[in-house]
């Protein structure tokens, strides 16, 4: 499906869900850092999922801590042993914060940005938001029938009911005719093992039928014809 990248405005073939395109996608998955409102002074700063202030406020809270760490002390000693949230092996403490050794902080580091991502998108979207966002990505594409330019809601090609009864239409007359001769071909196979499993008495009644049908015929198309002389005359 035509779809229209909400990022960078370029044209792409994606999934009717989709909103961005490839590159897009794959650009924001290589980092989580998105524009954030600072807790503080409400000013937008660029930061991870975890940042709660801007850089100016940033650096005033950390001074606070500071002054308070050097009144107080730490739990733990800098330089001390402790044990790996993830793994359980031991680690040298080298921050207040830490609670992963250097083998599995990368990755846990990530899964916390992940979900505070994903915790952060559910509690700030709606599901008509992000159909909205779905909508508008849409992109105008001319209907395969009429060649009007619509904007698809399903994996369509064409823009309506009569244009989609349409092209069905067309495209099982283009395989009745590229196919004919294996049509046929089945057909025989087909009858000829029916008729392989009649007694006498059916297969003559079932003859018969036929028979029958093609008179019927035979009659309807002389009928017809004589009518169409009757008009010319």
């Amino acid at each position: 499906m035509r779809r229209i990248c909400k990022y960078c405005g370029k044209a792409y073939e994606g999934a009717p869900g989709g909103s961005c395109c490839p590159d897009c996608a794959a650009a924001r998955r290589r980092t989580s850092l998105r524009l954030r409102t600072c807790a503080v002074c409400g000013s937008s700063f660029v930061g991870g999922p975890s940042a709660r202030y801007c850089p100016g406020c940033r650096a005033e809270i950390k001074r606070e801590r500071e002054r308070i760490y050097k009144r107080r002390g730490s739990a733990r000693k800098l330089g001390s042993t402790d044990i790996c949230a993830v793994c359980g092996k031991p680690y040298t403490v080298m921050s207040g914060n830490q609670k992963y050794c250097p083998d599995c902080a990368d990755e846990a580091i990530q899964e916390a940005d992940r979900a505070k991502s994903r915790a952060w998108y559910l509690e700030h979207t709606t599901p008509d938001e992000r159909r909205r966002v779905r909508q508008t990505a849409a992109a105008p594409i001319p209907c395969a029938v009429c060649g009007k330019l619509f904007v698809p809601t399903a994996p369509s090609i064409t823009c309506s009911p009569a244009c989609s009864a349409a092209l069905h239409k067309r495209s099982a007359a283009a395989w009745e005719r590229d196919h004919r001769a294996q049509r046929n071909e089945y057909h025989k196979q087909r009858i000829q093992e029916r008729e392989a499993t009649m007694t006498p008495e059916e297969y003559a009644a079932y003859r018969e039928r036929i028979n029958e049908r093609a008179r019927g015929n035979h009659r309807k198309k002389r009928e017809e014809n004589k009518e169409d002389s009757h008009h010319d005359k």
